[in-house]
């Protein structure tokens, strides 16, 4: 097999789970277990063909998951405060429902 760089096979994995160009973890998550009731080799008598099919659903599956799993934070620039910006409304989100204030965000 020929080598792919890191683009390529996300691409590949995401047209095997059937993702468009952006997905969050979840949509990831839910196309897996969606395509798994179909392709799983259980369900389909036990067909090698089904069964390659379900491994390389699985290894997709993995390659994208961890790779939506490895971002780093952002360190600096633009980035970070769009970042604190986000986690700061959260936390203001999440304190308001804890304490039961509902005045201003």
């Amino acid at each position: 097999e020929v080598l792919m760089g890191l683009e390529e096979k996300i691409l590949k994995a995401s047209s095997v789970l059937g993702l468009r160009n952006k997905a969050s973890i979840q949509e990831i998550k839910d196309h897996f277990t969606r395509r798994a009731k179909e392709l799983h080799p259980d369900c389909n008598h036990g067909n090698q063909d089904f069964n390659s099919l379900f491994i390389e659903l699985r290894e997709a599956y993995d390659l994208l998951i961890e790779y939506a799993f490895s971002f780093p934070l952002p360190l600096g620039g633009d980035e970070l405060k769009k970042h604190i910006a986000k986690m700061d409304y959260q936390d203001r989100v999440k304190k308001q429902y804890m304490d039961g204030w509902w005045g201003d965000l």
